[in-house]
């Protein structure tokens, strides 16, 4: 049974703004897991004061603070494995990309209400990523469809304003993550389809059909 004892509103907002930011600047459980580390174990760096003496040799340009510092690494997903034998979950995705995100997107909504998405599939064209690196294929995909499956309970408790509210923020999520994708959402209530969602050219929010 879902915990009701915050209101509809507080637990809205803390998942429209839970699934903009961390889908529209990167995953937010990643990024949590860096500062957590960074704050255990802080890197201590040395200074040693230079005493330069006035000359008619040239004057040194100062070090660059980037070659001092460690850079930070990377590794792409398909960095050593073609995206041809990656592994994924093809019931939640047509593709790893796709399998990725849609796993993402169940998982932090329900960080903020809990057993509020029961399932989730994201459909990607062009489905072949044809061993392109992760962040090339997300700029070229020219479409992009997410159902989800909501908690019928829940979703009965809100209001039509919530429900807009919700599948909005569905629409500006998949926006950001395929910039060049037109994000489809379609909402399920595990019966039937009970709403959709799509950018809306004329108006700056999405446009969203309650059924």
């Amino acid at each position: 049974m879902i915990n009701t004892g915050w209101s509809d509103r507080k637990k809205l907002l803390i998942l429209i703004v839970l699934l903009l930011f961390a889908f529209a600047y990167g995953s937010l459980s990643t990024e949590l897991k860096i500062y957590k580390a960074r704050k255990e174990n802080p890197t201590k760096t040395k200074v040693d004061t230079v005493v330069v003496k006035t000359s008619p040799q040239p004057t040194l340009k100062p070090t660059p603070m980037a070659s001092v510092l460690p850079k930070p690494t990377f590794t792409p997903i398909a960095s050593s494995i073609p995206t041809s034998q990656i592994t994924f979950n093809n019931n939640v995705g047509n593709n790893y990309v796709a399998a990725k995100y849609a796993q993402d997107i169940m998982n932090t909504a329900n960080k903020a209400v809990p057993n509020f998405i029961l399932d989730s599939y994201l459909e990607l064209s062009p489905e072949d990523i044809k061993d392109q690196d992760e962040e090339t294929y997300k700029k070229k995909v020219s479409s992009a469809f997410l159902t989800v499956s909501v908690n019928n309970l829940f979703w009965n408790q809100m209001n039509d304003n919530s429900k807009k509210d919700v599948v909005g923020s569905f629409v500006v999520s998949v926006g950001n993550i395929f910039p060049g994708g037109y994000p489809h959402i379609t909402v399920s209530n595990g019966i039937r389809t009970v709403a959709t969602g799509e950018y809306n050219w004329l108006k700056t929010e999405p446009k969203v059909t309650l059924k």
